[in-house]
């Protein structure tokens, strides 16, 4: 952890985000005890596995910029964010979705699908997290 934390104070332009959870936590607690500036943790329990999380963990104590990943996608994305709004209440709070924002195209190519980015977008605008003081989400 030290090592990676000179790397970061090295390179300040850069985020850095670590996955969060139980099987990195060597990793993250040691960072999150003096964190770089540029730090930003990815809660994702399914471990890119892409399961949606029955919860969403509470923000880091320490500042830390945070944001959250697991079975997001334009599906869910409502139900989802009114969720990670109640686990981070005022918090600023960005998602990561890759899978579910893809299309399968009768070729067999798969593409990034800028409509199901839109509408993931609008979803998250049409909750007017903003006006309720979340501070933002990042996309």
């Amino acid at each position: 952890a030290e090592r990676l934390r000179g790397v970061m104070l090295s390179l300040p332009g850069v985020e850095f985000i670590v996955q969060r959870n139980e099987e990195t936590e060597a990793l993250w607690r040691n960072l999150e005890l003096d964190p770089p500036p540029n730090l930003s943790f990815l809660f994702d329990e399914s471990k890119g596995l892409g399961v949606a999380a029955a919860f969403w963990p509470p923000p880091p104590t320490t500042g830390v910029k945070f944001g959250y990943a697991g079975g997001l996608g334009p599906k869910n994305l409502t139900a989802q964010v009114r969720k990670m709004a109640a686990a981070a209440p005022g918090e600023m709070i960005w998602v990561d979705m890759e899978s579910s924002l893809r299309t399968q195209l009768e070729d067999g190519a798969d593409i990034f699908d800028v409509n199901k980015c839109m509408s993931c977008v609008l979803q998250v605008l049409s909750l007017g997290l903003m006006e309720q003081g979340m501070g933002g989400s990042r996309l």
